[in-house]
């Protein structure tokens, strides 16, 4: 089994979280995806032409723009400050991604600038020069700081588990807290897959009625934050799965099956999925 880092969220997360709330658009004006750790495996990238882009990124961006929307990138880029971009041309990386705009921060984090994430300025640029409802909007990222301007601009959002994804949903879920990505997919490719079939001119989702689920309401619904949820449940309030069915109304067969589809496994042990 690979090695995984454990996810947590709280009950308060998962009953504020926006995505719950809110009413799906009916139509999506545009997508904001990062750069390094979203469209590529490593986030950890120090100069810029390191950037080995994920195998069949194109495609995987044609998905994204069957769904009518605008195409952006959103991408702090420090190597421009620090002098480590040696003039690398993003606008032509760009351009034959075929995105339809790009908004870059240059600046450093000592520069203490409004655009570089987590500050929104990125998408409250792309908001004036387009005239844009945010609400009609998805960010798509693998950290906390794509993130946190994403919720706090009001737009919907994807997690990819690439980068730092899995950071962002561990040690750094407290940074972003006040906000629940509507899907947290493996990578960019599901993620991708996931608008197309939400919102694709030809699928006919929207029209649809989601089907209903065989979890209670009150559970999460995406089995990554369902995980976080339940371990968090079952440590806290000393449950173990026959009461955590029980207060929840959870089916243990469904539960299990759900949890074990992403490899994990109650252990009556210690009274957890690992």
């Amino acid at each position: 089994m690979a090695e995984r880092k454990e996810e947590m969220i709280t009950e308060a997360e998962r009953n504020s979280g926006e995505a719950e709330k809110r009413n799906a658009p009916k139509e999506l004006e545009a997508v904001f995806i990062d750069r390094d750790g979203t469209m590529c495996e490593s986030a950890d990238i120090e100069f810029p032409w390191q950037f080995s882009p994920l195998p069949g990124l194109s495609e995987m961006l044609e998905e994204i723009r069957s769904t009518g929307a605008k195409l952006f990138v959103f991408s702090n880029q420090s190597c421009i400050a620090r002098g480590k971009d040696g003039g690398y041309d993003f606008e032509g990386e760009f351009q034959n991604l075929g995105f339809d705009d790009w908004f870059i921060c240059p600046h450093d984090k000592e520069d203490a600038c409004s655009c570089r994430k987590p500050a929104s300025g990125l998408l409250q640029e792309a908001k004036e020069k387009y005239g844009l409802h945010m609400e009609n909007c998805y960010v798509i990222g693998d950290r906390w700081s794509d993130m946190l301007p994403g919720g706090k601009m009001g737009c919907r959002l994807l997690l990819v588990l690439t980068g730092r994804g899995r950071e962002a949903l561990g040690e750094d879920r407290e940074k972003w807290s006040r906000y629940t990505p509507d899907f947290v997919a493996p990578t960019l490719r599901e993620a991708a897959s996931w608008l197309k079939e939400q919102y694709g001119k030809d699928s006919g989702k929207k029209a649809q009625e989601k089907e209903p689920s065989a979890l209670p309401e009150c559970l999460p619904k995406d089995p990554f934050i369902l995980l976080s949820y339940v371990n968090t449940k079952l440590r806290d309030e000393g449950w173990n799965l026959e009461s955590f069915c029980r207060e929840t109304g959870a089916s243990a067969e469904i539960l299990c099956k759900i949890l074990g589809d992403i490899d994990y496994e109650y252990d009556g042990e210690t009274r957890r999925f690992v």
